[in-house]
């Protein structure tokens, strides 16, 4: 079965945008919240083509990420142009998921019009099988936060099997050394050392009727 992102959602298009949307609100009413209710609906929004309109509301008031699942590691990358990552980021796991906050500061009085997004930002998206949380790392460079989280060899999307290579034994060789070492007396000895035997045993008797004699 082939890999799929966590991040991707299914919509089924047999249910309206009204209904998607209230589910969503549902689902996070019901639940202890991983991330913003901000942030669910803008991913609802981008996948229903019926409210195409209201994107724009949504573009920047969340925190893009994209993800990548490679043969040893899974790694996901967020858009934080603009913060600290030593005072401003956050990344944490718990309960096998993967949860990365961000804080930007607004502008001063001074400033005018800002189409800037501020405020606090946060995503949560649910780890992979084997994955170690032990050696997670995550590097920030350029506004690009990058998280990656190595994945055991046990559950390694793609694994190299060695190939034993099986050599068969012809049964008729094995009867051909058997004839070999075998002669007609089926004992595997050759006529040679039967002959060398009846002329010991012939000189054997000879000495005992000497001495009795």
């Amino acid at each position: 079965m082939a890999w799929r992102s966590p991040l991707r959602t299914e919509v089924d298009p047999r249910i309206s945008p009204g209904t998607r949307i209230l589910d969503a609100v549902n689902k996070v009413a019901t639940q202890r919240p991983s991330r913003p209710l901000l942030s669910d609906l803008a991913e609802l929004i981008e996948t229903v083509p019926a409210l195409a309109a209201l994107r724009p509301l949504f573009e920047n008031r969340t925190m893009r990420i994209e993800d990548e699942l490679y043969d040893d590691v899974y790694e996901v990358r967020a858009e934080l142009p603009g913060v600290d990552p030593d005072d401003d980021i956050d990344v944490t796991v718990r309960d096998g998921k993967l949860t990365i906050s961000a804080q930007r500061s607004g502008p001063d009085e001074n400033c005018g019009r800002s189409e800037f997004a501020y405020g606090t930002f946060t995503r949560t998206v649910t780890l992979p099988d084997g994955a170690d949380a032990d050696e997670i790392n995550a590097t920030y460079d350029r506004g690009i936060l990058t998280v990656s989280v190595p994945l055991s060899d046990e559950h390694r999307i793609e694994r190299h099997i060695e190939v034993v290579e099986i050599i068969a034994i012809d049964d008729d060789d094995d009867d051909d050394d058997d004839d070999d070492v075998l002669d007609d007396t089926g004992d595997g000895r050759d006529e040679a050392d039967l002959s060398d035997h009846r002329d010991d045993q012939l000189a054997a008797n000879g000495a005992d009727q000497h001495e009795h004699a």
